[in-house]
């Protein structure tokens, strides 16, 4: 990268994770992030949020897991964006259950869901016959509501 007259620095890396998630090109995005780390660079949330969308969009549980724990281990938390994004992409992949998941860590770690994520969820919870689980999230959005 020096070579090219381009330094190694979070927006450089960010910006090429980023192009590279767009691109469907997740194996180059996660050497991008190895290199990153070696080159000692720290990731920040910015860097994590193009490979956890490309996670959801091509239903890549086990990298989207190893990417969450490797957020942990560089004490990067999600924020509330992070967990729309994360609802959102999974609800539009059709992976409800892990979608409510993280609507619960959400709930669970003092967050409120905004309206339009929680409404999109429902309305495919109802579209796919899971009224039990529609049923907890509305219950979750209320007590989310009440910690205000």
């Amino acid at each position: 990268m020096e070579n090219q007259g381009v330094s190694r620095d979070l927006w450089t890396y960010n910006s090429m994770i980023y192009h590279a998630c767009a691109n469907r090109q997740g194996n180059s995005a996660l050497k991008l992030l190895e290199r990153m780390e070696d080159n000692s660079c720290k990731p920040d949330l910015e860097t994590y949020q193009p490979l956890l969308k490309m996670c959801c969009k091509m239903k890549d549980m086990k990298v989207l897991q190893f990417l969450l724990s490797h957020m942990f281990n560089n004490n990067i938390s999600i924020d509330l964006s992070t967990y729309a994004l994360l609802i959102r992409e999974l609800t539009e992949s059709g992976n409800l259950e892990h979608a409510c998941f993280f609507f619960q860590d959400a709930v669970l770690n003092g967050m409120v869901p905004k309206d339009r994520t929680y409404e999109v969820l429902l309305k495919e919870l109802g579209q796919n016959n899971m009224a039990e689980m529609k049923g907890e999230i509305e219950k979750l959005m209320v007590q989310a509501k009440e910690q205000i």
